[in-house]
């Protein structure tokens, strides 16, 4: 009878950590795509933001001289 206890015991509790390691390894891919997809909407949005500040700060006549020169 002991045994048995022990036994049903271990099964419940290997299960148990089965399935916490199993939500913990879900949740990881779901934020993980998630976090992925906010990093790159981020960088994007960055790098316009970039490009405009750069636009801004060459002046369009200098460019047309510097062709010409050429």
């Amino acid at each position: 009878m002991l045994i048995k206890i022990y036994s049903f015991r271990y099964k419940l509790i290997f299960s148990c950590i089965f399935i916490i390691i199993f939500s913990f390894g879900f949740a990881t891919l779901l934020l993980d795509k998630n976090l992925e997809e906010h990093s790159l909407l981020q960088i994007k949005s960055s790098l316009i933001n970039q490009a405009y500040l750069v636009e801004s700060q060459i002046p369009k006549t200098g460019l047309n001289n510097e062709k010409a020169a050429d």
